[in-house]
């Protein structure tokens, strides 16, 4: 009888363990389907990236060229990065010796990659145009900026080391393919240089109707977008339409100025149209 006594104690024990783990599992995968959107009126807005069992949630908080404050969360897969970095890594772009082309091939290929798997954060970037009722300039402006407010981090090929860069503070990253950080890499990680910010803002200004191009500069070892939006300043002509250039990897450069160690417009290509 005791024995038996025993056994149904140690049966009830293993089943309620296994009913909260399973409760836990509930609550966590509640959690990581959360909504994308994001009130930012609230005021309850603190930059923070913390990870569910499968899906990193993150919380950014920027301002525009005219001190406008915006917040934005948006998710992120794990299984997607993962895939997303894979897909990187085992593509090949094959060198035919032109500089521009073959950043264009890998800035295009990246752009194919990852052109659909961005739906949480333009959920994101909709409901702040909506409730903040921006006409098409405003818009690229917030979302340029929302770029620009990230810090820059150094995105090294194989054959570079992070030691041997300017800038001893700029945090670094080595050994990465190509050295640049696909879209979904980038807002998963927060980190990225030149054409891993201009990649993501191709693909996103794509989603929005735009027409943006990315222009790349042997000289200057730079990339920068390119962006049909009125301006005044430094501007490539393309069929009779003005694209203004728009450095990205630093807050308040507005459209239409090169930072001057890289305004020489002749040095510039366009890469991806």
């Amino acid at each position: 009888m005791k024995q038996r006594i025993l056994k149904f104690i140690r049966y009830v024990f293993v089943c309620s363990a296994v009913f909260i783990l399973l409760l836990i599992l509930v609550l966590l995968s509640s959690k990581d389907t959360e909504s994308s959107s994001f009130n930012y009126q609230s005021g309850d807005c603190y930059e923070a990236q913390n990870d569910g069992v499968y899906i990193r949630h993150t919380t950014r908080s920027w301002k525009d060229y005219f001190s406008s404050v915006y917040c934005m969360k948006y998710n992120s897969d794990l299984n997607e990065y993962v895939d997303a970095k894979k897909d990187r890594e085992d593509y090949t772009v094959y060198n035919n010796g032109e500089f521009y082309e073959f950043w264009g091939n890998l800035y295009q290929e990246l752009y194919e990659q990852n052109k659909d798997k961005l739906n949480h954060l333009v959920d994101s970037l909709w409901t702040i145009q909506k409730e903040k009722e921006l006409n098409r300039f405003d818009f690229a402006n917030m979302l340029v900026c929302f770029v620009q407010d990230i810090p820059y981090v150094y995105i090294l090929p194989d054959g570079f080391e992070c030691e041997d860069q300017d800038g001893a503070t700029t945090d670094c990253l080595e050994n990465v393919k190509y050295g640049i950080l696909s879209p979904i890499e980038f807002l998963h990680t927060l980190k990225g240089d030149c054409d891993t910010r201009t990649v993501l803002l191709y693909t996103l200004f794509k989603q929005f109707n735009y027409h943006p191009k990315i222009a790349v500069s042997n000289f200057y070892e730079h990339s920068v977008l390119l962006l049909d939006v009125p301006a005044t300043g430094d501007y490539i002509t393309i069929e009779t339409e003005r694209y203004y250039f728009w450095e990205t990897t630093a807050s308040n450069w507005q459209a239409g100025i090169l930072p001057p160690s890289t305004d020489d417009i002749s040095k510039w290509e366009i890469a991806l149209f």
